[in-house]
């Protein structure tokens, strides 16, 4: 469509850069008549401009013309492209419209069916305790409303319904007790945790999900890390740093590792149950534009990875 509007503008202009050269023809085939005239008998034309002059003011003419012609086809061309473009993103913002009702609606949906599902199977297991299969359902359910948890904060946030709430608090202790968190889940995993924040460090926002995009980094790195591998977490001058080694993060992944459904490393498929859903980073880079600043990352494939973002 872009294309069609600029072969339409440059046909304007070829038609007013001839409309032009024909004109100056017309007027210097005028000018030359005037002046053989004036040049037989003078007499004719005791007060007429000279030829000369005459040609200067018909150009000036043509030029104010020719410049009035060309704003308002520039003018009629901004028009056009303004409603072609409209035209033709419309039915693209239609699609990711539906796409957003549809993942709302229908992790709505889910809710419901899921709760019964984790009730009954509550019941089941205290019936029948020696079934193992039982246990083995409990995490999946977990997993699921943990997906459509995401699901559903996605979708508010592409709509823009979410109401973040700011305050002031302690950014130290919100950190601090965070890490604390996960301290005991890395050491089972055979990590090595340690943590360095700054005391007495306050920030105006939302505490919740401060927290919760601090839980999400230090979450990857202890996923994205192996055995006797380090994850750190630190808060110096206002600035949150997450950095493990191990699985480390490439170049090309670099650009797309905020993206939804996106995972580094493709062993942790769909299949792997013990992976993520490749949504968490996505909720945490919106947190962070939600409070105007953003995740950056940096990092070396199969050496390091480290994701730092500046609070205040």
């Amino acid at each position: 469509m872009t294309a069609i509007i600029c072969v339409f503008f440059a046909m304007l202009i070829t038609l007013n850069i001839f409309v032009q050269r024909e004109n100056k023809r017309q007027i210097d085939h005028f000018v030359d008549i005037v002046s053989r005239e004036q040049q037989i008998n003078r007499s004719q034309f005791p007060i007429g401009p000279p030829a000369e002059d005459m040609r200067r003011g018909m150009m000036n003419h043509l030029l104010q013309t020719s410049a009035i012609v060309a704003a308002l086809s520039g003018l009629g061309v901004f028009v056009l492209l303004i409603y072609f473009s409209k035209w033709a993103v419309s039915p693209v913002e239609s699609s990711m419209k539906k796409q957003r009702v549809f993942i709302s609606d229908s992790s709505h949906e889910l809710k419901t069916p899921l709760a019964i599902i984790a009730t009954n199977v509550d019941i089941l297991e205290k019936r029948y305790p020696e079934a193992d299969r039982i246990a083995h359902i409990k995490p999946q359910i977990a997993r699921m409303q943990e997906l459509i948890h995401c699901l559903l904060q996605i979708a508010r946030a592409d709509e823009g319904e979410q109401k973040i709430e700011k305050a002031e608090f302690s950014l130290s202790q919100a950190i601090l007790e965070t890490a604390l968190e996960f301290e005991s889940v890395a050491y089972e995993a055979g990590r090595e945790f340690s943590y360095e924040i700054d005391n007495a460090v306050n920030f105006h926002g939302n505490e919740g999900q401060i927290r919760q995009l601090c839980g999400i980094l230090i979450d990857n790195a202890v996923r994205h890390s192996r055995d006797g591998e380090q994850v750190k977490v630190s808060l110096k001058n206002k600035i949150l740093t997450i950095y493990n080694t191990g699985e480390g993060i490439g170049i090309d992944d670099k650009t797309r590792i905020f993206d939804r459904f996106y995972r580094a490393d493709k062993a942790r498929g769909h299949n792997n149950l013990s992976g993520g859903f490749g949504l968490g980073l996505s909720i945490a880079q919106s947190i962070a534009a939600a409070h105007q600043t953003k995740i950056k990352v940096d990092g070396k494939k199969g050496e390091y990875a480290k994701f730092s973002v500046k609070l205040g």
